[in-house]
C-alpha cells in the first residue's frame, strides 16, 4: 500500500526528489507543495510522476483516474 504523497515524498533522499523532479520536468518545490500547500498535480503531471518512481497517478488524481486499488 502507499502512503500518501506528503510522506513518500517525505521518505526520499534529497538525490531522488531531484531525479524525480527532472523526470517529471517539473521542480522539486512543485512536487512538494502537491503534498504540503493542497495543491494537485495536473493530470498529465500526475502521469509523469507515475512513470518516474511508480507513485499511482490514481493516489494523486483520484477525481480523474478513479481510485486506487492495490
Amino acid at each position: 500500500m502507499w502512503a500518501k504523497w506528503e510522506l513518500y515524498w517525505r521518505s526520499l533522499t534529497l538525490e531522488q526528489r531531484n531525479i524525480i523532479a527532472d523526470l517529471s520536468g517539473c521542480s522539486i518545490w512543485h512536487l512538494r507543495n502537491i503534498g504540503f500547500d493542497g495543491k494537485r498535480a495536473s493530470p498529465t503531471l500526475a502521469i509523469k510522476i507515475e512513470l518516474a518512481c511508480g507513485y499511482p497517478k490514481e493516489m494523486l488524481r483520484p477525481d480523474i483516474f478513479g481510485e486506487y486499488k492495490s
